[in-house]
C-alpha cells in the first residue's frame, strides 16, 4: 500500500520548481494515490511536511526537523483513535529525535541519522506495544515502510542513491495467497479508505 501510495511521485523525476512547490505537488499526488491505512497516514505526514515547507526556496536542518514534527502532528490529528505500536509511534519518535538533534546543532545528515536510529528502535518495539503484532511476531509494516523512506532520504542526501533511468511497474499480482492467512481474528474483511 505504501509503495502504491508513493508511486505517484515518480511523475516528478524532472521537476524543477521550488522546495515549496515540489512539496505541495508531492503532497497532492500522494494524497490522491493513498492506499490502505499506512498509505493514508503517510500521505497526511507528507501533507504536514508540505505545510511546513510552504514558501520555502530551500530548507536547512531546522526546517527539516520542524517538517518531520509537523508531518507527525498532521498524521496524529487525522486518526480518530491513534494506536501506539504503529507508523504513528515510529514517526513521532523519529521526528522527536530529529528536532532534538537540530536543536543541538546537528547537520542535516546527522539529524536524519538520529531520526533513523530512534525510529529503528521504535520500530523494533512495535511488537511489544501492539498485541496484534506481538501475536503475529512481527513489527508494524507501516512503521517499517516509514523507516525505509527515512533511510532513502539520508541515502539520497549523501549521494548514495540516484534517480533510476527506468521506472519499474508497480502492480498487484492477480493471484495472491490470502487463503494462507489465519482469518480467525479478522473482524472486518475489507479496508476501505
Amino acid at each position: 500500500n505504501m509503495t502504491l501510495t508513493m508511486s505517484a511521485v515518480r511523475a516528478l523525476n524532472d521537476y524543477d520548481g521550488t522546495v515549496s512547490d515540489c512539496a505541495d505537488k508531492i503532497a497532492n499526488m500522494v494524497l490522491r494515490s493513498a492506499r490502505g491505512n499506512s498509505g493514508a497516514i503517510l500521505s497526511l505526514f507528507i501533507r504536514g511536511l508540505a505545510k511546513e515547507f510552504k514558501d520555502s526556496v530551500s530548507i536547512g536542518v531546522a526546517e527539516l526537523a520542524a517538517g518531520l514534527r509537523r508531518g507527525c502532528e498532521e498524521a496524529y490529528k487525522a486518526v480518530m483513535k491513534p494506536t501506539e505500536g504503529t507508523i504513528l509511534t515510529v514517526s513521532r519518535l523519529a521526528a522527536g529525535a530529529a528536532v532534538e538533534a537540530a536543536n543541538a546543532g546537528a547537520s542535516i545528515e546527522n539529524c536524519l541519522a538520529c531520526a533513523i536510529k530512534s525510529g529503528e528502535d521504535a520500530l523494533a518495539d512495535t511488537i511489544n506495544l501492539n498485541p496484534v503484532l506481538k501475536k503475529a511476531g512481527v513489527v508494524d509494516a507501516g512503521g517499517k515502510g516509514f523507516m525505509i523512506i527515512l533511510s532513502a532520504m539520508l541515502a539520497s542526501f549523501v549521494g548514495e542513491v540516484s534517480v533510476p533511468t527506468e521506472v519499474q511497474d508497480i502492480s498487484i499480482p492477480a493471484e495472491t495467497a490470502f487463503e494462507a492467512f489465519d482469518t480467525a481474528d479478522i473482524t472486518y474483511a475489507f479496508d476501505t479508505v
